[in-house]
């Protein structure tokens, strides 16, 4: 298990709270933050089948793991720069 900072340990149990109604048995170990540096990686997520039902509409997942998704928050610059989200299977 590692180890966080208070304040990034419960940014990760937030963020975990947050996403957990679209992915299974995410926790804060699967979350990990530079919060001050604008960086939040998710690692080894597996989508929930159950929040892809839209009404009448069948959708058929072959698939549903992410190995990491990472986002690139620029607070300094926050309007001039872009935010950057990049997925890996």
């Amino acid at each position: 298990m590692k180890k966080l900072n208070p304040f990034n340990w419960a940014s990760s149990m937030l963020i975990a709270k947050f996403l957990s109604p679209y992915f299974k048995n995410i926790d804060e170990n699967n979350v990990n933050i530079g919060f001050w540096k604008g960086d939040i990686t998710l690692t080894k997520l597996e989508l929930r089948h159950d929040f892809l039902i839209l009404g009448d509409i069948t959708l058929d997942v072959e698939g549903s793991l992410i190995s990491e998704i990472k986002i690139h928050i620029p607070w300094s610059n926050i309007t001039m720069s872009p935010s950057i989200l990049r997925l890996r299977e």
